[in-house]
């Protein structure tokens, strides 16, 4: 079972703030994308599998997971 970014970024002991801080950029763009407010850019992306420590695929997937169950939350 994959597990999501949030899952991920718990593993690792960070708190949003502290993965923002790796990623550079803002804890309200890592809670936009853990519930899928927003997708980050692939610059992002790149930052967020490294600070995590999985591949970029993994991130997307979970990316991918969250814009989809949102559309049909709304559709």
């Amino acid at each position: 079972m994959k597990q999501t970014m949030r899952e991920h970024r718990k593993a690792q002991g960070l708190s949003m703030h502290g993965l923002a801080l790796k990623v550079g950029c803002t804890a309200t763009s890592i809670y936009n994308w853990e519930v899928g407010d927003r997708i980050p850019s692939s610059a992002n992306l790149s930052r967020i599998a490294r600070a995590l420590g999985v591949t970029m695929d993994e991130v997307r997937l979970v990316e991918r997971r969250a814009t989809s169950e949102k559309r049909k939350a709304t559709t």
